[in-house]
């Protein structure tokens, strides 16, 4: 497996990204040679035998509905295969200082070497230690959602449609679609990645996991593969997608979400997920899906993963069709609420406005310090990160966007949509007349009574 994924990256990598690849082959093999048979006796096998590695990760075609059980019986993974189950040996973890995606190799490796085969929990632990016990303290950064956003991403899938799949944009190395697969058990997780070097990494950490049969990582950029997907799962009708999670480029978040839309992708009450909305930050798209009645939304303040930072996540809900149908009704229920109505009407559907100027020099800023932050031998420190947060929240606040929920109340198990939902429309209502009133936008428990 790790062998074809190697040829396929020597393919796809410009010449800038080879060393990692080599890396990434030249160790892996020899940790395979050096180690795999004296790993398959002590498991308990005989040399040349033992499970196979099981399907190819991207060759399903169509989700697994977790409403049948006969379904989720026939997906049972397969054993952990021995080559998979070898640990990283000391000398593969020295990398030579420059290497490309070092970071990433040395994650792969420290999973590979800690972390037990065939368990995705285990895995998980591992990525978070990694970034909080290895890289924080030399002031690096993994960018993953762990620690509390994983709670998070745990609570918005917790009452999804049956029978959808998975969208993910942004797989990185893999952690979040593990941790998506452990919380829908039988759903098709199926996750996009722009970088072919992340899409070798990621897809040897969810072999690893045990987790082959549910998750498929696709390589490109989202702007190509939106439009490809459905036709790769057997047509629109059946890819239906019960929530998507997006951890991209922030600025992206608008034009994705509205291909989805256009599509016709999402199931009713349908959960959209969005990471790092306030650090780096995507604050048109927030401004848009709060000022329209088709979609409820919880934004939630976390602190961020590995680094003294606070950020957000928003978490929505799909609660009118997307052609509009009933939207009138709701919007017109609250005229009386609201001064802006007439705008409000004009731009309740996502994308349909370019925002006003502030947001826009906001978002101009969230791309500028996310493009610092990539850029070689420059970076942004955790204090600049931290200092850009607070920016941002202050600056968000008068168009009405601020956190509306805590991300420790939901590790305490409150819910973020309980049902039944209250009428669509009634989360937007209450947040205007707490406006209006001056109230802090935050006033979840007012926004929860309307309900």
């Amino acid at each position: 497996f790790t062998l074809s994924c190697g040829s396929l990256m020597m393919q796809q990598c410009a010449a800038a990204r080879r060393p990692a690849v080599a890396w990434l082959r030249a160790a892996l093999v020899d940790v395979a040679h050096s180690r795999c048979s004296s790993m398959v006796t002590a498991a308990g096998f005989e040399p040349g035998q033992g499970p196979s590695l099981g399907p190819n990760i991207s060759k399903s075609a169509e989700p697994v509905p977790r409403s049948k059980p006969s379904a989720l019986k026939s997906a049972e993974p397969p054993a952990p295969s021995p080559l998979l189950a070898v640990r990283a040996t000391a000398e593969s973890e020295q990398i030579a200082p420059g290497t490309p995606y070092a970071k990433e190799l040395r994650l792969l490796t420290h999973v590979l070497r800690n972390a037990t085969a065939g368990d995705p929990l285990s895995v998980c632990e591992q990525i978070e230690r990694f970034g909080e016990d290895v890289l924080q303290h030399s002031g690096q950064w993994l960018k993953v959602a762990g620690a509390q956003k994983a709670t998070v991403l745990a609570a918005a899938l917790h009452d999804v449609p049956r029978g959808g799949s998975v969208l993910e944009i942004g797989c990185y190395c893999g952690y979040s679609a593990i941790r998506m697969a452990m919380a829908l058990p039988g759903a098709r997780i199926v996750t996009l990645e722009v970088d072919p070097a992340h899409v070798v990494i990621a897809r040897n950490m969810v072999a690893f996991a045990g987790l082959a049969h549910m998750i498929d990582v696709w390589t490109g950029h989202s702007k190509d593969l939106l439009s490809r997907l459905p036709d790769r799962y057997g047509g629109v009708d059946k890819f239906k997608l019960c929530a998507v999670f997006m951890d991209q480029r922030g600025t992206r978040y608008d034009d994705d979400l509205a291909v989805i839309e256009r599509l016709g992708l999402l199931l009713p009450e349908a959960v959209v997920i969005a990471d790092n909305v306030l650090k780096p930050g995507s604050p048109l798209f927030l401004w848009r899906l709060q000022r329209g009645p088709t979609y409820d939304t919880h934004i939630v303040t976390v602190r961020e993963f590995a680094m003294p930072s606070e950020d957000w996540m928003s978490v929505s809900i799909l609660r009118l069709p997307l052609d509009g149908t009933g939207l009138d009704q709701v919007v017109g229920e609250q005229e009386e609420d609201d001064e802006d109505y007439e705008e409000h009407r004009c731009n309740a559907l996502l994308g349909s406005a370019s925002g006003p100027a502030d947001l826009v020099q906001l978002q101009w800023e969230s791309d500028r310090i996310r493009a610092q932050a990539t850029r070689a031998g420059q970076g942004v420190s955790f204090a600049q990160w931290s200092s850009f947060a607070d920016q941002m929240r202050t600056r968000m606040a008068p168009f009405g966007i601020a956190a509306t929920i805590d991300a420790m109340d939901l590790q305490e198990g409150r819910l973020l949509f309980p049902r039944p939902l209250p009428p669509p429309g009634a989360m937007r209502a209450a947040r205007l007349r707490a406006r209006h009133r001056g109230d802090n936008c935050a006033d979840t428990e007012g926004i929860e009574a309307v309900g």
